[in-house]
């Protein structure tokens, strides 16, 4: 299925970082008994990840370094080479206009990057998107990047099922700081005032339900 059929401006996937996808993607099975299926490795990124499904077109991402690619020339994504605790570290929400988002940085008091080509092999087929990312004066995380996947179908109708995100929040000193950008953005995100910053989500399947905490880095 292409992700013309899915909604606009919607909940994409989430982001969990690890410094051992295996070992996390058994932890998820452990918990929750659901096995995450292989996504494929980021060619050139130092990366690859394993996926469930949570249905209606968004999905779980388990990322982490590669250990049959050589060490990137540029940092991993989401703070990954800074890892020092596995856990939640970044939110994508799906958008068919890069483009157009992309002009309107100065609304937000924010700047976006990209819109940028990315691809992963995965077992059957290479899979290519385009992705946009947004710099604001938030900590890292708690504003989401976007994606269009263009004519590729979408990985959530491939991965595997039966896992249900049942919560995802964000924490923040000033709450309303995160809200105001939500706001910009035309999108909805439970923040709550607290610490640590950044981001939790609740998975249920059909063993248990797990939190999932932020992920924790070297600064």
């Amino acid at each position: 299925m292409l992700t013309e059929s899915l909604p606009d401006n919607a909940l994409d996937h989430v982001v969990l970082v690890t410094p051992d996808v295996a070992h996390t993607s058994a932890w998820i099975e452990q918990m929750t008994g659901v096995t995450p299926s292989l996504g494929g490795p980021h060619i050139g990124r130092g990366t690859y990840n394993t996926l469930c499904s949570f249905g209606h077109g968004s999905y779980l991402e388990i990322i982490g370094p590669d250990p049959d690619q050589p060490d990137p020339v540029e940092p991993r994504p989401f703070g990954i080479d800074n890892l020092t605790e596995q856990g939640m570290s970044g939110w994508c929400v799906r958008r068919h206009s890069l483009d157009e988002l992309a002009t309107r940085g100065s609304e937000f008091e924010a700047q976006f990057v990209g819109p940028l080509a990315m691809s992963r092999e995965a077992p059957d087929r290479l899979l290519e998107w385009t992705m946009l990312f947004c710099t604001a004066d938030l900590p890292f995380g708690l504003v989401p990047f976007f994606i269009d996947w263009g004519s590729t179908p979408h990985p959530s109708f491939s991965a595997a099922p039966g896992l249900e995100l049942k919560s995802f929040t964000a924490a923040h000193p000033e709450p309303q700081r995160v809200l105001r950008m939500m706001l910009a953005l035309d999108l909805t995100l439970e923040v709550c005032d607290g610490e640590p910053t950044g981001l939790t989500a609740v998975l249920a399947g059909p063993a248990g339900t797990l939190t999932v905490p932020p992920a924790s880095f070297n600064r």
